[in-house]
């Protein structure tokens, strides 16, 4: 990890992200900061004090119960925030941010700025969004237990995967918390009951709105 000091593509990304939208506060002290792959996140900048902006790359999420289970909650690149929890005072135990590939992040650290976010009118509509959005997310992962992995497959195509398109089975299996012999055998079913679409290697796409 090392800090970008490049004042002009800090402004650029914060104006391309809109981020000075999430903020009433002025003058707040960005810094972007590049992670290489392989790297925790939250162990050398911990939640607890940094918030986060992904602006590039692509970062995992998952955790480690005591029994050992791996759990991925996350994986992508596109623009996320991180640090929601944390600055609400809260704490996850056996929870790792890794950059799959390199990663960088626009962050606040909060000893700078905690309490001015908390009077910071449109941070916190921000961070109520995203809270009401992770407990929605939350919600439809324990629904997702009670289904097959092919309902799983295309309540994902239907309603998360942009375009009802995903790239990437082993992604995918990760995602849906199974293995990829599984996921493989469920889309081989899909694709030949005209369901799915193979587009090409690894790519799949919903060919019309369906339900189970």
């Amino acid at each position: 990890m090392h800090e970008i000091n490049d004042t002009l593509l800090l402004k650029n990304l914060i104006e391309h992200y809109d981020l000075s939208s999430w903020f009433d506060t002025p003058n707040l002290p960005f810094q972007l900061f590049e992670y290489a792959a392989g790297e925790m996140l939250n162990i050398l900048h911990p939640s607890e004090h940094y918030l986060k902006f992904l602006v590039k790359g692509e970062l995992r999420c998952f955790t480690i119960q005591e029994d050992g289970t791996y759990y991925q909650y996350y994986q992508g690149s596109d623009f996320a925030f991180l640090g929601d929890v944390e600055f609400c005072g809260y704490h996850y135990e056996h929870h790792w941010h890794e950059a799959v590939q390199k990663v960088w992040c626009i962050e606040l650290c909060l000893e700078h700025c905690r309490e001015s976010l908390w009077q910071d009118l449109s941070f916190l509509k921000h961070l109520s969004k995203k809270l009401a959005a992770s407990v929605y997310s939350s919600a439809h992962t324990l629904n997702n237990h009670v289904m097959t992995v092919e309902q799983q497959v295309i309540n994902y195509l239907k309603y998360a995967a942009p375009n009802g398109e995903f790239q990437g089975v082993d992604r995918l299996a990760n995602q849906l918390n199974c293995s990829r012999s599984q996921l493989q055998r469920v889309l081989r079913t899909l694709t030949t009951q005209g369901l799915l679409e193979k587009k090409s290697k690894g790519i799949y796409h919903l060919t019309f709105p369906t339900s189970f």
